[in-house]
């Protein structure tokens, strides 16, 4: 199994040890579900050295919390009900975080609108 160089290399551009990036995993973890997140040091190094090549979802999620960009940019393969639209590549963003989620617009019935 060959190593995954993308997350290696994501990884030293934050400097972040293995430990302190299954910290944030799981404090990603915390704010996606509200539990805490239980990714260990050992999870890590099995995701840089390719052992895993496809996270389960709720990892998925928060490697794309904490890195701000689309799993497959970090390399490795997304659960189909993860698969994202084309966006800018990992090293291209601009924050650690994605975007802020749009809300919602009340709906407007066309009937009340002229009455």
């Amino acid at each position: 199994m060959a190593a995954n160089l993308a997350l290696r290399r994501r990884l030293d551009q934050l400097g972040l040890t293995q430990d302190e990036l299954a910290a944030r995993l799981n404090a990603a973890l915390q704010e996606i579900t509200g539990r805490p997140g239980e990714i260990s040091s050992r999870t890590v190094r099995n995701l840089l050295n390719g052992s895993s090549r496809r996270p389960i979802g709720r990892t998925c999620a928060a490697l794309e919390r904490v890195f701000g960009c689309p799993v497959a940019d970090l390399g490795f393969r997304a659960p189909s009900s993860m698969q994202h639209p084309p966006e800018a590549p990992c090293g291209d963003a601009t924050s650690s975080f994605p975007p802020p989620e749009r809300q919602p617009q009340p709906f407007r019935s066309s009937r009340s609108a002229g009455q």
